[in-house]
């Protein structure tokens, strides 16, 4: 097999693909009830499978990154393409990163009860501590939002569009190709224009 075979990137995407669709599965399944199960001295277990399941959709992400760019190499495409490839880096750094500000650790007043992510918002605190560092409602509400609300949505989209991609390329209506690859007379692209696709 040569270095960087189009095909065998292509199908690796298409593995990865079904692999961050698992991850997504597990983030929503296990972000639900930590929405109101969340206690920073609690549902360990709960919170570990979480970020569990959002590391495993970073390196997918990563992994399609390097795949792309292994296909450039060889100038082809991935079936993927490049907008929706970074699309899905970026969503999944955001929200490694966003899921890590709304880990709160204690609230000010102690005794004020709070409990699950929304729990910092009520109307007994007054200081949200997260990590070493005590923020205010205000803030951590924009984080909360940004979290549970924007980056659950932009994923959303982004897996959508992931799946329709798939489909037209395992149709053969988008096939891509190579990028130097000019289409043949009559506006069909050659037998031997890029990969075939994936699970061809």
């Amino acid at each position: 097999m040569a270095l960087f075979d189009p095909d065998e990137l292509n199908r690796v995407v298409a593995m990865l693909a079904r692999l961050a669709a698992v991850a997504g599965a597990v983030l929503v399944v296990t972000g639900v009830p930590l929405l109101v199960l969340y206690d920073p001295d609690g549902a360990g277990w709960l919170s570990g499978l979480h970020s569990l399941a959002s590391a495993l959709l970073l390196g997918c992400a990563a992994g399609a990154v390097a795949c792309a760019a292994g296909a450039a190499l060889r100038r082809a495409r991935s079936w993927l393409g490049w907008p929706l490839t970074l699309a899905g880096l970026a969503i999944a750094v955001a929200g490694m990163v966003s899921g890590q500000l709304v880990r709160w650790t204690a609230v000010r007043p102690e005794d004020a009860g709070a409990r699950g992510v929304f729990g910092p918002l009520g109307g007994a605190v007054e200081v949200v501590r997260v990590g070493g560092a005590d923020v205010s409602q205000a803030t951590f509400l924009v984080w909360v939002i940004v979290h549970v609300v924007v980056v659950t949505v932009l994923a959303a989209v982004v897996g959508l569009a992931v799946r329709g991609r798939h489909g037209r390329w395992a149709a053969g209506g988008d096939r891509g190709g190579r990028v130097d690859e000019a289409p043949a007379p009559g506006g069909e692209v050659p037998a031997d224009a890029g990969p075939e696709p994936p699970g061809a």
